[in-house]
């Protein structure tokens, strides 16, 4: 089965009998709801020879949580933790039982800094509980630039609802958080959707067509200045991110080696370079960059380090300010520009997309 979507990954809850791993051609029936039922689930995560860093791996799963909570009683009825996925795999959890339950699925949360749950650092991911999930936050008020887990640059995903103003995703999370899902029979299918819970900003930057071989245009350094206090799992009403901390200091140096720009090929577009942005309400209100009509200090500003010369002559260099537009989780944020002798003509071109467009294979359970 084929599976197309623009801005989630996919992966399928599949309930079985708790004892059925030996019976897997066995067909579906009844669940008892104050009984055992078990439930796995099933997780494409892209090709696993992908190069190490590369932008094909932020779609990757790495490491995969669900949480199955009971409408009703709000208790926690199953939890299950698999680390290292590699490929396709199954993932079992038995849940104490049936009848309407909310699924909590969450993907790399070991991604950036460690989480904490009203003040306190997270140690025991197991005792956590519906509300602690829908708090629990990843501080950025001490950020030195985003990590990466053994070279990869994986991105945490959470079947949520919510952008950080409050309103839905048109196209949601299926079975998201705030949605119960009704777990009434054996074998029964539950598809639920993931998506990146940070956005994703790319340069696409290029030498002006116009000029010759000998003249030599590059990109020195490229940062990321100010940013929200932390970012969220899941965003739902009352727990807003504050800004307080924000400051010029907490800068994502993204670019710090040199790269000689090229002009633009023909079909396409060659990505320079890409980091990570944590959700933001605040941004630019136009598609150049400019600065904010209000609340710049909360905004994004990408700021590049752009030198100039003639082979064999003196360089000459200028920072550019690009205000970033609000950013929402699983957006891509697209800085597009043509790189000209004129040092005071360089106009940029900011796109905002849904994160990635990708076909997945899902296959039958067996």
């Amino acid at each position: 089965m084929k599976t197309r979507y623009i801005s989630c990954l996919t992966a399928l809850l599949l309930s079985v009998g708790m004892f059925s791993c030996n019976r897997d051609d066995a067909g579906g029936g009844p669940v008892d709801p104050e009984g055992p039922v078990g439930v796995r689930i099933v997780v494409s995560n892209g090709d696993a020879t992908r190069s190490v860093g590369s932008e094909a791996t932020d779609n990757e799963i790495r490491r995969l949580r669900v949480y199955a909570f009971n409408k009703e009683s709000r208790e926690l009825t199953g939890y299950a933790m698999s680390d290292n996925l590699q490929g396709r795999n199954y993932l079992p959890i038995t849940l104490r039982g049936g009848g309407e339950t909310y699924f909590y699925v969450i993907a790399n949360d070991h991604f950036g800094p460690n989480p904490t749950v009203n003040g306190t650092a997270v140690s025991d991911w197991t005792l956590l509980t519906r509300s602690d999930l829908q708090n629990l936050v990843f501080d950025l008020s001490d950020f030195k630039g985003w990590t990466v887990n053994n070279g990869e640059s994986i991105s945490p995903m959470s079947n949520n609802r919510y952008r950080e103003d409050g309103s839905e995703f048109t196209n949601k999370c299926e079975n998201n958080f705030a949605t119960p899902v009704d777990v009434t029979e054996d074998r029964q299918i539950i598809p639920v959707t993931v998506q990146h819970v940070l956005g994703r900003l790319r340069l696409f930057l290029y030498k002006d067509a116009s000029l010759g071989d000998d003249y030599v245009i590059k990109l020195t350094h490229a940062a990321v200045y100010r940013r929200p206090d932390a970012f969220r799992l899941y965003y739902s009403d009352g727990n807003t991110i504050t800004y307080t901390k924000n400051s010029d200091a907490l800068v994502d140096e993204f670019v710090t080696s040199e790269i000689i720009l090229d002009k633009k090929p023909a079909n396409g577009e060659t990505q320079l370079a890409r980091t990570f942005l944590a959700p933001n309400i605040y941004g630019s209100g136009d598609k150049v960059g400019s600065a904010p009509a209000s609340d710049e200090d909360k905004a994004y500003k990408l700021v590049l380090t752009i030198d100039r010369a003639y082979r064999g002559g003196g360089w000459s260099s200028k920072d550019y300010t690009v205000y970033l537009p609000p950013v929402s989780r699983n957006a891509s944020i697209d800085v597009q520009g043509t790189i000209s002798a004129e040092v005071d003509s360089l106009s940029f071109n900011v796109m905002t997309n849904a994160w990635v467009e990708k076909e997945m294979d899902i296959p039958p359970f067996q």
